[in-house]
């Protein structure tokens, strides 16, 4: 039996069975949990077990208390399963007196439809009223305790705050306000951040941001600031109060400096900088403000081609240029024409010290590499002379460009530079180096080497898990032995800096000249930091940081996690592409997240301009791949992307370079057919879809129909059911039933995947009614409690059944010992479902893994299940290439079917 009450600190659960609490965890032999199957209890029990486990029930008085605030870390999915009230009102706030008058105070009214609630009352979150029961969100609870906790504090500045917060609550509440109140803030400053109004191109104001004062208004009482500030204007009344501290914080912002000339587009790309690190600020609304100024900055990018298509005997065709391109897609590039004109441009920002320079109405950067570029192709013209050259000159050529970083070389052109130079192909891992490597990573190793005898960056794509950190650090040995070490730089997120302390150390212990750039006292003198060997810093860091550690000319720069600079538009990325490098290598297993921008921002850092601008790679490759109509126009697109990037990275998949060392792994694709109720609700859910004609409404039905097919319970999780009633209605429950039998009859063990709660729930009670066995849940993170639920399942001799998230499995669980994998419903995203299958494909493994997929199809229709796979299988197919296209969106291709 399941009780629950309303309390004014939150729900109350209790739970009973034959006159006895039960207890959690749940022992579904001791409560005989079958016995109930003629009320929904049994899945909200399983339910209420799950939070308890994650931490969000306490026990008390034989009762499990869900706070009010713990409440509110529901979905909407737990507060269907739970029962809770799911319906909403909204709130109506209005005054009464004056600020002055210690009479003041305001009131509030629940509104359902835009009806008033009769005989409203509230215990915690929850109102009832009108003979039902509502959900009060968040903010909406919030804002009514402020009210209903109020106690006049005798002094106008206290109410003044008390009405600021109110009105600031009632606003994220959605709340309906007074025109009074609509019309009159007293806003008590609590924060100030950092304003930025653009007056020219060539000249930006920085002042303070007060918090909940309107930008505009904000920006007129800077220089006539005081503890307490009143404004009118013809729209509203302020009364302003702002605290001592905040006072201070505005006097340090309105020192800064107004940005001029040069400094204006090194701004855009990185106010860091600019702004004194005792000046803190809301870094993700700053960066909005400043992304907003839609002040351009262009990019000079040199490029290189020689065709040989079209040589004659020894001769190649041989060609050079300088294209600006705008960051804008409505500004076309365009070619420089007059080098000298631009050369000399250059050499006066470089000797200035200024890093972008105004040219023809747009700010481009002023890059030394540019310069050196435009001397290089002087000098190169001069041995070409006006037509084809000989190959014995090309490598002089070539030789001559290979020192400009930021250059474009065609695929041909890298060829023949390839072929001239002849590298050594195999490099003996060094003695420093303290512990052996498998093959694989001697062979990535050697690649890393390689490139670096090309002066190519490189990407090390290995799938996580194969020791891409352990490769870097024998490159990093080799160098040090061979003293072209110092300085390199490491930049890594913050939480992995401790971890590559402990990498280097085991791995090269000799290495002791290492810095960690880190932290209020961290070194602001360059030259001190270029005597270290090593260097490592933080994404965060390095952005602030930015002109400090650009100044150091770096032997490496390396950068883990590179997904971190995926966005090209952020400061991260701005900061880590400015460093002066000789060499670059960036570190990820998922090279691509969401879309094909990210792949270019890597291959960006690691060999600028290979690419060409953003603009162009959009056009020649991501806007195609979003419009291909064909599997053969797709793949025509992707070999076209992988020729030019294919001799820049390595990528290894555990089932490659560990084949012999693993286990075999068999995917088992199972069908399962619709029962007809379950075809029914499918088909009409389709049908109501086509004649709503709402927009936006596909990708919720999507959903709708992959849980229809999972159970067409999901759609219904509080009547009565059975298990032979669960089993009846799905033959995929059915299918995996029979799968699971199978797991049992050859004794081993079986994790099943599924995302939804309540089939999580359905899961549990059919495994225990089938086979008596008490398959545990697993949703939240790595806690001790569930690494105690992992070493209970693995340590049953035999057959045993576990049921987990497939996000929950991406926090390193390692579940060797089962060899069986169900994935009950499927990921969108493969990487994702890869991660879940490795919990138990892995090393440690020692039997063959099995891993299923029960699928429904119909002979009349393609099914959502049968379109996932089909997409599933195509995506995983390119990820083996490094590329994840947007061409083969899934939402996009899941929706087709409601079209």
């Amino acid at each position: 039996m399941l009780k629950f009450d309303y309390a004014e600190n939150g729900i109350e659960f209790e739970l009973s069975h034959e006159g006895k609490p039960v207890l959690f965890p749940l022992n579904l032999g001791d409560i005989h949990l079958s016995g109930i199957d003629d009320t929904p209890e049994w899945g909200r029990i399983i339910m209420l077990e799950q939070l308890w486990r994650d931490g969000k029930l306490c026990f008390n008085d034989d009762k499990y208390l869900l706070t009010t605030e713990e409440a509110f870390s529901l979905d909407e999915d737990d507060i269907m399963l739970l029962g809770l009230p799911e319906k909403r009102l909204n709130l109506s706030i209005n005054e009464t007196g004056n600020v002055g008058s210690r009479e003041y105070s305001f009131s509030y009214k629940y509104l359902y439809r835009g009806n008033l609630l009769r005989s409203p009352r509230r215990s915690g979150n929850i109102v009832s009223g009108n003979g039902t029961e509502f959900w009060l969100d968040r903010q909406q609870y919030r804002l009514l305790e402020l009210v209903d906790n109020y106690s006049d504090a005798y002094d106008v500045e206290a109410r003044s705050r008390y009405y600021s917060m109110v009105k600031n609550y009632a606003i994220n509440a959605n709340a309906k306000l007074d025109k009074s109140i609509t019309d009159r803030d007293f806003i008590f400053v609590e924060n100030a951040g950092l304003g930025v109004e653009k007056i020219t191109d060539q000249e930006l104001i920085v002042h303070p941001s007060l918090s909940g004062v309107d930008d505009r208004v904000s920006s007129q009482l800077v220089g006539n600031l005081s503890s307490r500030t009143i404004y009118h204007d013809s729209d509203k009344d302020y009364r302003i109060f702002i605290d001592d501290d905040c006072l201070s914080k505005c006097e340090k912002i309105s020192k800064i400096d107004n940005i001029k000339g040069a400094k204006v587009p090194a701004f855009i790309k990185n106010p860091y900088q600019f702004i004194p690190d005792d000046v803190e600020f809301d870094e993700a609304e700053f960066a909005e403000r400043v992304k907003g100024l839609k002040i351009i900055v262009s990019k000079a990018m040199p490029s290189i081609k020689i065709d040989e298509s079209n040589q004659s005997g020894g001769w190649l065709d041989y060609s050079a240029e300088v294209v600006v391109e705008s960051e804008d897609d409505d500004q076309p590039g365009w070619k420089i024409d007059d080098y000298r004109e631009f050369k000399k441009i250059l050499d006066q920002a470089i000797t200035n010290d200024e890093p972008y320079v105004y040219y023809k109405g747009q700010w481009v950067k002023a890059d030394q590499n540019t310069r050196d570029f435009i001397d290089a192709k002087e000098k190169a013209d001069k041995v070409a002379g006006d037509g084809p050259v000989s190959k014995g000159k090309a490598r002089e050529i070539l030789d001559i460009y290979e020192n400009i970083e930021f250059m474009e070389y065609d695929e041909e052109t890298r060829s023949i530079f390839d072929n001239l130079r002849n590298p050594l192909m195999y490099y003996d891992v060094p003695g420093s180096f303290a512990l052996p490597l498998d093959d694989y990573q001697v062979e990535g190793y050697n690649f890393m080497m390689i490139q670096r005898d090309k002066d190519q960056g490189c990407l090390m794509a290995d799938d996580m898990g194969l020791g891409k950190t352990a490769q870097v650090i024998a490159l990093i040995a080799a160098l040090k032995e061979n003293n072209a070490l110092k300085p390199l730089l490491v930049v890594v997120p913050t939480v992995l800096i401790e971890n590559w302390e402990a990498e280097l150390g085991k791995f090269l212990p000799s290495l002791n000249n290492i810095y960690i750039h880190k932290g209020a006292k961290r070194l602001n003198d360059y030259h001190a930091i270029s005597r270290f060997d090593l260097t490592i810093v933080s994404y965060e860091t390095l952005a602030r940081d930015q002109v400090l550690l650009g100044r150091v000319h770096w032997s490496y720069v390396i950068c883990d996690e590179v997904q971190k600079i995926k966005n090209f538009n952020t400061f991260a990325s701005s900061a880590v592409k400015g460093m002066n490098a000789k060499h670059r290598i960036a570190m990820t297993g998922t090279p691509i997240e969401n879309n094909l921008s990210e792949l270019w921002s890597i291959m960006d850092f690691i060999q600028p301009g290979l690419l060409g601008s953003n603009r162009q790679f959009r056009i020649e490759f991501e806007k195609p791949l979003k419009q291909v109509t064909s599997e053969a126009e797709n793949q025509r697109i992707v070999d076209s992307l992988l020729s030019k990037i294919k001799s820049y990275f390595i990528r290894r998949s555990k089932d490659d370079v560990l084949k012999d060392v693993l286990p075999e792994k068999r995917e088992i694709y199972v069908k399962a057919a619709f029962s007809d109720d379950q075809r029914e609700k499918y088909v009409d859910l389709i049908e109501n879809v086509k004649l709503s004609g709402k927009q936006g409404a596909h990708l919720a039905a999507v959903q709708k129909l992959i849980e229809i097919c999972s159970h067409p319970r999901l759609l219904d999780t509080r009547s009565s059911c059975t298990t032979k009633q669960l089993i009846d209605e799905c033959p995929k429950l059915g299918t995996t039933i029979a799968i699971i039998n199978e797991v049992k009859l050859r004794n081993e063990k079986v994790i099943i995947f599924t995302r939804y709660k309540y089939m999580q729930a359905i899961l549990r009670k059919v495994i225990f009614d089938v086979f008596n066995v008490d398959a545990d849940i697993i949703n939240g993170e790595a806690t001790n409690d569930r690494m105690e639920q992992i070493h209970k399942f693995q340590s049953v001799d035999g057959f045993n059944a576990l049921i987990l998230s497939p996000k929950a499995a991406g926090i390193g669980l390692n579940i060797t010992g089962a060899n069986n994998v169900i994935h009950y419903t499927r990921e969108w995203n493969p990487a994702v479902e890869n991660q879940a299958t490795d919990r138990v494909y892995r090393r440690g493994q020692n039997k063959d893994v099995n891993v299923y997929y029960p699928i429904v199809e119909d002979s009349n229709f393609t099914t959502a299940e049968v379109k996932l796979d089909e997409l599933l299988s195509s995506k995983k197919k390119l990820m083996k290439d490094v590329i994840i296209v947007n061409g083969m969106d899934v939402q996009k291709e899941m929706e087709s079917l409601l079209s």
